[in-house]
């Protein structure tokens, strides 16, 4: 047993995998095609925790079905059941016991499949704790995926989460990650930072930041800049985050999806 003063070191991801569209495969994008890339991209930087976005139950269930260790907790969005895209949250089972699991509706009736104010379609957060086998310790671990269209959506969903996020008390760690479909000159990027209480890994990384600076270009290795980051990672004041990567690995002139992943390694 590892003593509960010794620091825990983790990976964690978020990866919006882009759902399985039928006007992709016309592209030459579609699932078929990506899913053992996405699958390989996972399986190579080997997150202890990692968090989809656009995860389809198929998606979700193929993804369970090839990588090693991991157990998921999602539902879909549409229902609370299996209809829509889930936000799934993927955790290595050999280091962490579940302790609980929620999902809330981003919406101004959050315990039931809801959308509010411009939001075009519902959106969740999926909330896991987990326990470290190891050493007893605790996390709380949010996934997201904010809506598209909606501004003020966007920023009132930011607000939901960071009072149920403080709610729970900054007394243990706490990391939320997903795409939020705003960038760090956002309304809802500073909220969610406002305060001094929950911090984007970039700006507090200890070693930096590798990659790109944006994280939603495309599917086609084109040679242009990407600049656009809506992908983010953030944690609470216990976390000391040693690096962070921007991950746009591709597979010959395709990505493996139109989102790189981001992972940051923490610490607490």
């Amino acid at each position: 047993m590892a003593s509960k003063e010794e620091k825990i070191n983790l990976r964690v991801m978020t990866f919006n995998i882009r759902y399985d569209s039928p006007n992709d495969a016309k592209e030459g994008n579609g699932w078929e095609v990506r899913k053992p890339r996405v699958a390989q991209i996972i399986e190579f930087y080997n997150p202890a925790i990692f968090g989809l976005q656009e995860a389809l139950l198929h998606q979700t269930k193929y993804l369970d079905s090839v990588l090693v260790d991991y157990k998921w907790y999602g539902v879909g969005r549409d229902d609370g059941k299996e209809k829509g895209e889930y936000s799934p949250v993927f955790y290595n089972a050999k280091m962490f016991d579940l302790v609980s699991s929620e999902t809330m509706w981003l919406s101004e009736t959050p315990g039931k499949p809801s959308k509010s104010w411009d939001a075009a379609l519902p959106r969740i957060l999926t909330k896991v704790q987990l326990k470290h086998k190891a050493s007893g310790k605790v996390i709380d671990f949010f996934n997201t995926h904010f809506d598209h269209r909606g501004e003020e959506a966007r920023l009132e969903s930011a607000r939901l989460i960071k009072r149920n996020i403080l709610a729970e008390g900054l007394s243990k760690p706490s990391v939320l990650m997903g795409d939020f479909n705003a960038s760090e000159n956002s309304a809802p990027y500073h909220d969610l930072i406002s305060g001094q209480q929950i911090f984007d890994v970039h700006q507090i990384t200890q070693n930096g930041s590798i990659g790109p600076k944006g994280t939603f270009g495309g599917f086609e290795v084109c040679g242009k800049e990407i600049t656009n980051r809506i992908d983010h990672i953030f944690t609470t004041k216990e976390i000391e985050v040693k690096w962070v990567k921007v991950i746009n690995d591709s597979f010959g002139e395709k990505y493996p999806s139109d989102h790189f992943p981001v992972m940051a390694d923490i610490e607490f």
